[in-house]
């Protein structure tokens, strides 16, 4: 029940954004775009990008005017007998960890 709640607390988890190809192209162009080839040649998707509430829980903070960028999560709709009619693309904020500082509280 602890586990639930806490996943629901923090967000979405950055694997919901890398279900398909196209999710993790779409942010591996973003964080080409904006950081250059090197940066996102040595990133590791699953480590190094999150969104702001599981950086504050892993104990770093996002700086001050940094703008996120998105990852696209696929909410499914199913019917009755539990096939899925639809997938719905909804956008998830997302931060690189060159874009966070080291937290001390």
């Amino acid at each position: 029940m602890r586990n639930i709640v806490k996943e629901m607390w923090l967000g979405t988890p950055i694997q919901d954004c890398l279900d398909s190809n196209a999710g993790r192209g779409y942010i591996m162009v973003q964080i080409e775009h904006r950081f250059g080839k090197e940066v996102a040649a040595n990133t590791n998707i699953e480590a190094d990008v999150m969104n702001f509430t599981r950086w504050h829980f892993a104990g770093h903070s996002v700086r001050p005017g940094e703008t996120c960028f998105y990852g696209i999560r696929y909410e499914r709709l199913r019917n009755k007998k539990g096939e899925v009619v639809k997938r719905i693309p909804k956008l998830v904020r997302l931060f690189h960890r060159c874009q966070t500082k080291d937290s001390h509280y």
